[in-house]
């Protein structure tokens, strides 16, 4: 399972869920990184994750480092 981190991903309008809700639309964003212990999509407890506030779209410069290091109860 953490063979593959560290991982890189990119955010943008691609990876939109939702066609009518575009990551560029957004002033500000809070970005949560989950690693699911069950592989179930919903938090579990037991859940790693690691949660950054109040990003402000298109002002990012360099990539953005979250260390997964909480614990979902």
């Amino acid at each position: 399972m953490f063979k593959d981190l560290p991982l890189m991903i990119v955010l943008d309008d691609r990876k939109s869920v939702m066609p009518t809700a575009k990551l560029s639309s957004a002033e500000v964003v809070d970005i949560t990184a989950r690693v699911s212990l069950s592989g179930q999509p919903a938090a579990q407890p037991g859940d790693l994750f690691a949660t950054i506030e109040q990003v402000k779209v298109g002002s990012v410069e360099q990539p953005i480092q979250l260390l997964i290091s909480q614990i979902v109860r």
